[in-house]
């Protein structure tokens, strides 16, 4: 999958957000900024390679950790990170989108 298809799936989780889960404006900008900095780390971490949502694992999730903890992140900082990504594969499953164009 290429960064576009990436892109896209967390554009359609943002109007997931914002449409039907009623999310306020500070939980759509904050969740926003949580996944693109995560969809940056995997850029950068996986360069060169075409990457998906649905083909990262648990290590590479803790390598993002420990990356934005040695950022210097806040522990609240942190949590918004895990509770932004959850909610994201919430939201894919709910979608059915694994292994699937949307």
């Amino acid at each position: 999958m290429d960064g576009d298809y990436n892109s896209q799936v967390v554009d359609e989780f943002i109007a997931y957000l914002k449409s039907e889960k009623g999310a306020s404006q500070y939980t759509v900008r904050n969740y926003s900024q949580a996944m693109n900095r995560c969809m940056e780390f995997f850029n950068r971490s996986i360069s060169g390679q075409d990457w998906a949502w649905d083909s990262q694992n648990r290590d590479q999730f803790r390598s993002y950790i420990r990356q934005i903890s040695k950022e210097g992140l806040s522990g609240s900082a942190i949590r918004l990170q895990i509770s932004s990504l959850k909610t994201f594969y919430k939201f894919l499953m709910s979608q059915n989108s694994f292994g699937m164009t949307l």
